[in-house]
């Protein structure tokens, strides 16, 4: 079974300008309300992406800036919990 992200937060990241092109979409299915389905159509205008963690990981950024420095990011999972933390510096190429 494949994760996605809520109804919800999927409309929050379209209204930030998250990507509309991923595997998954939530569609306003007249009386069934909204259904999470694979689209392969042109209507994607009328849908809402729902992306997957992977997705979503895919698209963050590899460094970022902090007082005028470059850092990685990094994001690990131990003891049951998400951590994110920034060192190292960047290699700018």
């Amino acid at each position: 079974m494949i994760k996605t992200v809520s109804l919800e937060l999927s409309k929050q990241l379209k209204e930030t300008g998250f990507p509309q092109e991923t595997y998954l979409y939530w569609r306003l299915a007249g009386n069934l309300g909204w259904q999470l389905e694979v689209h392969y159509g042109l209507l994607k205008d009328k849908l809402i992406a729902a992306p997957t963690a992977e997705e979503i990981f895919e698209r963050l950024p590899e460094c970022i800036e902090l007082n005028n420095t470059l850092w990685a990011i990094t994001i690990e999972k131990y003891f049951d919990k998400w951590h994110f933390s920034t060192g190292h510096f960047c290699k700018v190429f």
